[in-house]
């Protein structure tokens, strides 16, 4: 089943619920790391689904996947959007939907992250969180020759978003 949701700025978004059939089967709501489609993790989703473990939602960050929004000269947007506009709107709408059930959000890598501070807004209740390869690649946080490595990586990230919309 599809489900469509609207952030107040206009972005469209359309997220791809597998249902349980139990009636109070927790929601879990799907982030994808950066430059995952939500998509990717449809078999993850329909296990649980099938089982009756879960209702699942996948839900694809701002500018990727089915989100109306594209990465292009001329359109910023980052956390601030997806964090004020597009997860309210998205549990809102659950809420709605799904009256009662237990809510958590999942992510992995970058959803993990924007999950954390999700739950620490004031105006997103989450029944609990899971996260998945969330960790922080800044060089800091690594030693020897993987500080290296990742500071390396980081001045290539740096590069590309320079080059790249």
């Amino acid at each position: 089943m599809e489900l469509r949701i609207e952030s107040a700025d206009g972005v469209g978004h359309t997220a791809t619920v597998f249902e349980a059939s139990r009636q109070d089967a927790p929601v879990i709501v799907c982030l994808p790391a950066m430059g995952a489609p939500a998509g990717y993790y449809g078999p993850f989703a329909e296990a649980l689904a099938s089982r009756d473990d879960a209702t699942v939602v996948l839900l694809d960050l701002r500018g990727q996947g089915r989100s109306t929004a594209r990465a292009r000269a001329g359109h910023q947007f980052g956390y601030r959007e997806i964090l004020e506009l597009d997860l309210p709107e998205a549990i809102w709408a659950l809420r709605r939907r799904y009256p009662g059930r237990r809510l958590y959000l999942a992510g992995h890598s970058l959803g993990g992250q924007l999950g954390l501070f999700a739950a620490a807004r004031p105006d997103i209740r989450l029944d609990g969180l899971i996260l998945i390869a969330a960790g922080t690649a800044h060089w800091r946080a690594w030693n020897g020759f993987d500080r290296v490595w990742m500071s390396m990586m980081m001045a290539g990230v740096r590069l590309a978003s320079k080059l790249l919309p």
